[in-house]
């Protein structure tokens, strides 16, 4: 919601002749988005042979982490409606 806020003041901006230069930018911004569990690199590659094995199980374990992120952010969006 913050960068929608941000991007609909640069619009803002652009509206009124101003340039990328003159847009707001609020000061002390520091930013983080922490989205489900973290994955154990060491977990998800302990029993992988070889570089593709590894790949692959990175690969996995990822697909499923977004998965199931992507599950839990969509229950919460669609709670608000």
């Amino acid at each position: 919601m913050a960068e929608v806020c941000l991007t609909l003041l640069d619009v803002l901006n652009r509206l009124r002749g101003g340039t990328i230069n003159t847009r707001f930018s609020p000061k002390g911004k520091v930013g983080g988005l922490y989205i489900g569990d973290p994955l154990r690199l060491k977990t998800i590659i302990g029993d992988e042979g070889g570089r593709k094995g590894r790949l692959g199980a990175i690969q996995h374990a990822v697909q499923n982490g977004l998965q199931t992120a992507s599950e839990a952010l969509e229950e919460q969006w669609s709670s608000f409606f």
